[in-house]
């Protein structure tokens, strides 16, 4: 791991070496996942716990996506991406527990090159986020910049904002399926040697296969699909071809 001394605050990650190219990392910065509700969630699990900051972050694959948090560290930014080995969230996933600790400094089971000991974190709290089955596949966490005892009611609410992220997985698994599935359609079409076009509920054209565009001869580089219509042999109901920019939406 390429690094650079910290004075007083351990190490800061750079990036990493060509070995560990390919090593599950954490998103320390918001990413294209974060959504204004996990923000929210992370916001109200700050004031549950008086901590000064909330981090919630989703697995995707063998990576973890920053998808919400609240005051985020300042240093965090140019980190962009760490290895998760590193991160206090990691321990929480490799051992499937919540991780409690009162001083970053003192606890023996904060890794050395922990971000959180270059940033100034002094003190930190995460529980598991699980999916609906009830497996691991996230961590919801406040953290402060000051050592303190966490008491009872702040370290539920932490859990509680940990097991609300339970609905974000949900979102997230049906959106992985759906494009699947998506994906799966558009294969098995684009297979065919009939030409297939479709038409979505309002009239307007929505799909051509590579059959139909190699058969009407239409560029591969037209994917506008209100210009489509003009490569394809629709009329109006007395039989004129239709050359208007858009669909005929709404006809048949």
């Amino acid at each position: 791991m390429g690094s650079r001394a910290e004075p007083d605050r351990g190490v800061l990650i750079s990036g990493p070496t060509p070995a560990e190219a390919d090593a599950p990392v954490m998103e320390m910065t918001h990413g294209g996942l974060s959504r204004v509700a996990a923000d929210r969630l992370a916001a109200l699990t700050v004031c549950g716990a008086r901590a000064a900051s909330a981090v919630i972050h989703l697995a995707e694959g063998r990576h973890m996506r920053l998808i919400g948090g609240y005051n985020l560290a300042a240093g965090f930014e140019p980190m962009q991406q760490v290895p998760t080995s590193s991160t206090l969230a990691g321990l929480v996933l490799r051992t499937g527990f919540p991780l409690v600790i009162d001083d970053v400094e003192a606890d023996d089971r904060v890794p050395a090159d922990a971000p959180a000991r270059a940033v100034g974190i002094r003190s930190y709290a995460g529980f598991p986020v699980r999916d609906p089955a009830g497996a691991i596949v996230g961590v919801c966490a406040v953290m402060d910049y000051r050592t303190r005892h966490w008491q009872p009611d702040e370290l539920t609410a932490v859990d509680n904002g940990a097991q609300a992220c339970t609905a974000f997985v949900a979102e997230q698994r049906a959106r992985e399926a759906e494009h699947r599935q998506r994906r799966y359609l558009d294969t098995m079409l684009d297979s065919l040697d009939t030409g297939v076009a479709a038409c979505a509920a309002d009239g307007c054209l929505a799909l051509v296969n590579r059959s139909l565009r190699e058969r009407l001869g239409m560029p591969s580089e037209v994917t506008d699909l209100d210009k489509w219509a003009n490569w394809l042999p629709i009329t109006t109901p007395d039989g004129t071809r239709w050359t208007a920019p858009r669909c005929p939406c709404g006809e048949r």
